[in-house]
Formats: C-alpha cells, structure tokens, sequence
C-alpha cells in the first residue's frame, strides 16, 4: 500500500519545484529592472500614472492646499561666508536671469498645461490640472527667467508633482522651456552675479544701510548665494480691466551689492 501513494507526493513535489521556480524567476526579473541604469526602474511606473493622471488626481494636491502653499513661499537667508553682506532686497520688478547655476530647491506653481516638460527625455503629460506645484531638489545646469516665463535645463536629485515624488538611483535630467509661471522660490541658488532695473522696494543690510528703491535704479548683485521669491498677481480694477502686479524678494549673501541711479552710487563691499 505504500508504493500507491508515491506518484501522488511525487506530483507535489514537482509541483512546488515549478511554483518555487517561477517566484524566484519573478524576482530576478524586477531586480534587474530596478537597477537598470538607463531609466527610472520602479519609477517609471509612477512618471506613467502621473501621464495618465491615475495619482496626481487622487492623492495630489488640491487647489486650497497649493493657494496655501504659496503663501509660504518667504525667503530665508542662508550663509555662505564669514565676510559676506547679509541683505534683503525687495523689488515691484522681477529680474531678468539667463544663468548657469546651482540650487538647492525650486519651487514653482503654475497652470500653464501647454507647456511641455521632459523628464530623462520623456514628456511629463499634466492634463485635467487647474494648478500644478512643481518641487525641485539638488539642480545643476541652466536657468533663465523673467516677468513672464521659466526655462529650465539640467540634472536634478528628484522631481514632485503635486505632492508625488519621483526619485531614481541616478541624476534626473529635466527640461522645460518658457513655462509661464505664478509663483517661484530658489533656495540655495547660486549666481556670479545679479543684474537688473529695480521697481519700487527697499534695500537692507542689517546694521549698515536701509534704503527705499525708485523705478529705475540699477541693481547689481555679486557672487550671490541666498534665495529669491518671485510672485506675478493679476489684479481688476473698477473697469474690470487686469493687469499682472509683480514682485521678487531676494535674500542672502553677496560680496558686494551696487544701487545706481544718475548721480547716486551707494557701493558695498
């Protein structure tokens, strides 16, 4: 009688060979996707439910929670050297960049949807979004803005959307030309030098200088590192007519800082 029951554990014994097989076959297979070191691995699956707005849509922000984001875009210095002037500089202007540099983080709300950012090459698709909060960490490369548009183009640490984060083991490259923007901040940037033609504002160097700002002074800003807050507001007046107010609060540390207008220099050092 022992001999009849032997094709029957043989069968299960073959039988969790194969299934014991096959899940160490499946994980082979997702390791090696996950360190493959041409594309995002696990995280390719999150950039293609963010095109397709599976996520974004449940779990993003909502348009309250990024109005109150934006409030808290303020500036906070941060040092860089022992012989550099501390200042805050505020502007009715926005400056004109076309820089290479290196930030920390970047923070940009917008809702120009036709605008077409690449991530590692591939189009990042943001439909059926009133408002998108772009998150920045750790960029490299070149930046240019202006009273109307951002343009970015570089290597960054990782991106989030509307609250979802996409990371990879390896630096991600981002691009986007010309996005029409309602609010940045840059924190942790780096400039050789900051240049432009001031609106109303103030300048302050603690314990040196607090000077109000006229329309047309120019500014120029040297070896900067700190962080700038730009804000575009659309206003109506009583004739229902809108026009875009904006401002840019800049703060940190410079080697030196120049306001001239006419026969006016004021010159630190």
């Amino acid at each position: 009688m022992s001999n009849q029951g032997t094709p029957h554990h043989s069968h299960k014994l073959r039988h969790y060979i194969i299934m014991t097989t096959l899940v160490v076959l499946g994980l082979f297979v997702l390791l090696l996707f996950n360190n493959n070191s041409d594309g995002f691995g696990f995280t390719s699956a999150v950039v293609e439910n963010v095109r397709n707005n599976s996520i974004i849509g449940s779990l993003g922000h909502s348009d309250s929670k990024i109005a109150e984001d934006a409030e808290l875009l303020k500036v906070e210095p941060i040092s860089k050297g022992p012989n550099d002037i501390e200042f805050e500089l505020s502007s009715a202007v926005i400056p004109q960049v076309q820089k290479d540099t290196k930030i920390d983080g970047l923070e940009i709300i917008f809702n120009d949807l036709t605008a077409s950012i690449k991530v590692n090459d591939d189009k990042l698709e943001l439909n059926d979004l009133k408002q998108v909060a772009l998150g920045i960490k750790g960029f490299t490369g070149y930046l240019a803005f202006d009273e109307t548009q951002f343009t970015l183009d570089g290597i960054i640490k990782s991106l989030a959307v509307n609250g979802i984060t996409l990371s990879a083991s390896k630096d991600i490259k981002l691009s986007f030309n010309n996005l029409n923007y309602q609010q940045a901040k840059l924190s942790g940037a780096e400039f050789k030098t900051i240049e432009f033609v001031s609106g109303p504002g103030k300048v302050l160097v603690p314990g040196r200088l607090d000077y109000g700002l006229e329309d047309g002074q120019l500014v120029t800003i040297y070896n900067y590192y700190g962080s700038l807050a730009l804000k575009k507001e659309n206003k109506e007046d009583i004739n229902q007519t809108t026009s875009t107010e904006s401002s840019t609060l800049i703060g940190g540390y410079a080697k030196g800082l120049d306001v001239v207008s006419g026969a006016l220099n004021i010159n630190l050092r």
